[in-house]
């Protein structure tokens, strides 16, 4: 029965912890996450989060806290080539920046971060895949941003000249791998030019290995290095 005041501001202080990377990127929803477009803060101070890779216009970060394949890991956007302090293997204490979706995949944009000087850490190995979960859009979200591993990876003999995949090939770079029934795509003109890879139409590489981006339910991972794809061998009357 009081009569309201109208006052404001008149309660204590609220205090809320900020998101560790997994908080930020756990989504039922695999073309979003839990902040997109607003300005994340991100809780590092009790965690240990790692670069993971580089490319030409950002890097690549993960939570060792959280369990492989639990969306651990993030693409940090930087426009440019990373700064010195931004080595593989480096441990952030602190990263900030405007959150967003690019193409249905969570990056940080504009960041800001602080490197614990003289710290080194041991990124996770590549997360293997199986079939099951590169068939799974829902398991694959959460690899985002992480390193993966392709073991015995067909590189399809239907990739010719005149394919849509390799038009697409033409146009961004990216080159069909078959996992059982489920294709992938992996990326690697930017960082491994001299690999051409319908040179290897109808081969089964020993392995493929990147980090994990979704464009809209195409999941491609971007290799870093030529160590990173493995010899081929090409199958003879149809046998693997």
């Amino acid at each position: 029965d009081r009569t309201p005041s109208w006052s404001a501001g008149v309660s204590e202080p609220l205090t809320f912890a900020l998101p560790t990377i997994p908080e930020m990127q756990a989504t039922d929803n695999h073309e979003t996450n839990q902040l997109a477009g607003e300005f994340a803060e991100l809780r590092l101070n009790d965690r240990q989060v790692v670069v993971t890779g580089l490319d030409p216009a950002g890097f690549y970060v993960s939570d060792l806290g959280a369990a492989p394949g639990n969306y651990a890991g993030l693409y940090v956007y930087y426009f440019s080539k990373p700064p010195e302090d931004i080595v593989f293997g480096a441990q952030l204490t602190a990263l900030n920046g405007q959150d967003s979706e690019y193409l249905a995949s969570t990056q940080l944009n504009f960041p800001t971060y602080a490197v614990n000087p003289g710290v080194t850490l041991t990124p996770p190995a590549g997360y293997v895949l199986d079939e099951a979960t590169a068939c799974d859009d829902n398991e694959m979200e959460k690899l985002e941003g992480s390193r993966v591993r392709a073991e015995l990876a067909l590189i399809p003999d239907t990739f010719t000249a005149d394919s849509e995949s390799f038009a697409d090939f033409l146009d961004y770079g990216q080159w069909p791998v078959q996992i059982g029934s489920c294709t992938l795509y992996a990326e690697s003109g930017g960082t491994v030019p001299d690999y051409y890879p319908p040179d290897h139409a109808g081969e089964t590489l020993s392995f493929v290995e990147g980090m994990l981006k979704e464009v809209y339910g195409m999941w491609i991972f971007t290799v870093l290095d030529a160590a990173d794809i493995g010899a081929g061998t090409r199958s003879r009357k149809g046998t693997p």
